[in-house]
């Protein structure tokens, strides 16, 4: 007879600390081999956000290749209901009716197994290994292994573990913050991750305001985003505000002219913007920010209103938003690599890059320049000559 592990869950996103558990537990409990099995609803996070499915089962499918003692199964995920471990044990029984299933936990899902559904079922009619985790005390996993063997539990088997502290929750925040998690995940998720940038974590605010936008807008916002957040952890930028300065930015770009100068000349504006979009639409949207969304935080204000044309004494934000509105991947441009690299660098030396193609682009077809965009280029070269 032999064994197969089963070791489900989210996966949310699936981690190294995943495949030692699963490498360890087949090694251990000499498994023929182990069974991953993203849940399509976990039955604990029911109405949570989450990635989606198919994401999730990608990665695990990624996560696992080359190694032919692990394998990822979609069955939950094609069943369209909660995930319980009771029924996936029972599935696997009928496929493998002459094998023995036994089922994978962690050190917390194990002390809490007791609550799940049927747990009665699982616990007497299927093997647990459970992997042990560091800081937890070996006395209360030992307790509630002497419960549940009282209770009728079938065999239940520690899988020791080296002392590796690795989360999905922790690896989420990570990425949301744009900073490294290599080797904390298989070098093939991590791309995978980067390339679908998967877990930005919007508000709700922040994901209402992108439904707003147009399919050629919404593109270019998430651009922006990916781009600014590289910035932010690059030279200490909280991204939280950066955020919502992101989502807001286009707001109001893309609308027809003649509502665009209806609505311009409606707010104030200065006539030289009624007839100029690309002028206007940044200071619309952070007056809507403010009068609409209740937005009050002058940096976020001052970074949506400025971020086409810049101004003098731009703050970190300001400058990332300007940057990354014109850097992000999706432009295509002389020069847009070089602005790219002098971002990472210098903010002040990316921005007067910038304004100065901006200014020799404007002049050339003897197009309106905005005033602010030769005061801000002037400022930083003062700064520059200053610092000398």
């Amino acid at each position: 007879m032999k064994r197969i592990g089963l070791f489900g869950g989210t996966f949310d996103p699936i981690h190294n600390g995943h495949l030692l558990l699963a490498e360890q537990a087949r090694e251990q409990a000499c498994l023929s081999r182990v069974i991953l099995m993203p849940a399509r609803v976990s039955p604990f996070k029911t109405g949570a956000k989450g990635t989606d499915a198919a994401h999730r089962l990608k990665m695990a499918r990624l996560a696992v290749k080359g190694n032919p003692y692990l394998t990822v199964s979609d069955w939950e995920i094609k069943r369209e209901e909660v995930s319980y471990s009771i029924h996936t044990l029972d599935h696997l029984k009928k496929r493998y009716p002459d094998d023995e299933i036994c089922f994978i936990l962690g050190t917390d899902a194990f002390l809490s197994l007791g609550r799940w559904y049927r747990a009665d079922r699982i616990l007497s009619e299927y093997t647990i290994l459970v992997g042990t985790r560091g800081g937890y005390r070996e006395e209360e996993l030992e307790a509630c292994r002497e419960r549940y063997l009282q209770n009728g539990a079938k065999a239940i088997e520690t899988i020791r573990m080296p002392q590796v502290e690795i989360s999905s929750s922790e690896i989420r925040k990570a990425l949301r913050d744009r900073r490294s998690v290599r080797y904390q995940m298989p070098d093939a998720v991590v791309r995978y991750l980067q390339k679908e940038d998967l877990y930005l974590q919007l508000s709700d605010l922040q994901e209402d305001v992108l439904e707003k936008l147009t399919e050629k807008r919404r593109l270019h916002t998430l651009g922006v985003l990916q781009e600014g957040l590289e910035l932010c952890a690059i030279h200490g930028q909280d991204p939280e505000p950066f955020r919502t300065a992101a989502c807001f930015h286009d707001l109001f770009r893309g609308i027809a002219p003649e509502e665009l100068r209806t609505i311009a000349e409606r707010e104030g504006l200065e006539p030289r913007y009624w007839d100029s979009p690309n002028l206007a639409h940044g200071k619309l949207a952070a007056l809507a920010m403010e009068r609409e969304y209740g937005i009050t935080d002058p940096d976020i204000l001052n970074a949506v209103c400025y971020h086409t044309t810049g101004r003098p004494a731009m703050s970190k934000l300001e400058q990332i938003l300007y940057i990354a509105d014109a850097s992000e991947r999706g432009r295509e441009y002389p020069g847009v690599e070089t602005l790219r690299k002098l971002a990472r660098n210098d903010l002040n030396e990316a921005c007067l890059w910038s304004m100065n193609s901006t200014i020799a682009f404007v002049e050339a077809r003897g197009q309106q320049l905005d005033p602010d965009t030769l005061r801000a280029r002037d400022h930083l070269l003062a700064q520059r000559d200053s610092a000398k």
